[in-house]
């Protein structure tokens, strides 16, 4: 495969389904003084069976993330962070785990 670059994102702000065709928007945090804003960053378009097998994909590395002790699932009922906890970032203090 040939290497096209990486890129980062802070998060993902965005999924939606037009014309049979899935696009994810993601974004990234900027500062300025105390002020966090997100700042679109970038798009991805798949084809249905490409986002299936991401998810697929994803769900996998979530499981793992899980076993090793790294994320833990919380429950609907419990999704509010304990008082005091700082949102509860699970993995290097990202919003996408909170």
């Amino acid at each position: 495969m040939k290497d096209t670059g990486k890129v980062f994102y802070d998060g993902m702000e965005n999924i939606r389904l037009t014309d049979g065709v899935i696009h994810l928007e993601f974004y990234n945090l900027t500062r300025s003084g105390n002020e966090e804003k997100k700042e679109p960053a970038g798009e991805i378009v798949l084809s249905q069976q490409a986002f299936l097998r991401a998810f697929s994909a994803m769900e996998n590395l979530v499981a793992q993330l899980e076993k090793a002790g790294m994320v833990k699932r919380r429950s609907p009922e419990n999704t509010k962070p304990a008082p005091g906890d700082g949102g509860g970032a699970a993995v290097g203090g990202s919003p996408n785990f909170q």
